[in-house]
């Protein structure tokens, strides 16, 4: 008699472990497309809606095409949109490798109490800088190191975000001047000319 309620239970159990949810935690947010060489740039790390947030850890490998790259990152919060009432808790840190052609950027920070996020309001873990050098070429690649984690009251198991590419851009074209601007340049040249004239003739 004992048999059918086992077999009913091993089966919904089997059934809830399968539809445990895959939630990607953190997320990258407005990383741009391509970068210009010397030219800094800007993007986020932030968390969707979790309830329970009581600490992070991000840890951040940037993957060139060279030896030894000309970047460097840093990575600050943000107090208008940060997970925790204060930034007072809030370590990073930089340095070159783990790989030849790689640099990373780790921060991390903790709450006693813990909370819940906001898109939007309290969702930024943190604004990371990246400020390729002005003989950086090629693609930057941004990867989560598997250290990185967030903890909350989860109802399900968390990966990560998959890698980013930031591809190198052109520089603007320089900026032609406009007809207006031309003749402002032949004027210009003309002034200085007849000072010169003039000079050379209060001179004789």
């Amino acid at each position: 008699m004992l048999r059918m309620p086992f077999a009913v239970a091993v089966a919904f159990a089997a059934l809830t472990a399968g539809t445990s949810r895959a939630d990607v935690i953190p997320l990258f947010n407005d990383v741009p497309a391509t970068y210009i060489p010397g030219t800094p740039f800007t993007f986020q790390i932030i968390v969707p809606e979790v309830n329970g947030l009581n600490s992070f850890n991000v840890d951040l490998i940037f993957d060139t095409a060279v030896t030894s790259p000309d970047i460097t990152v840093s990575a600050a919060p943000l107090a208008s949109q940060y997970v925790f009432p204060t930034t007072s808790g809030f370590t990073t840190s930089s340095f070159t490798g783990p790989g030849p052609n790689e640099v990373s950027v780790l921060f991390s920070d903790s709450a006693i109490t813990p909370v819940t996020t906001v898109t939007g309001v309290n969702d930024l873990l943190g604004v990371v800088t990246v400020s390729p050098g002005v003989d950086l070429t090629g693609p930057i690649t941004i990867s989560f190191d598997s250290s990185s984690g967030v903890n909350y009251f989860t109802e399900g198991f968390d990966i990560l975000p998959d890698p980013v590419t930031v591809d190198q851009g052109m520089p603007p074209p320089p900026t032609v001047p406009t007809p207006a601007g031309w003749l402002s340049m032949a004027i210009g040249v003309l002034i200085l000319a007849g000072r010169e004239r003039l000079k050379k003739r209060l001179n004789a």
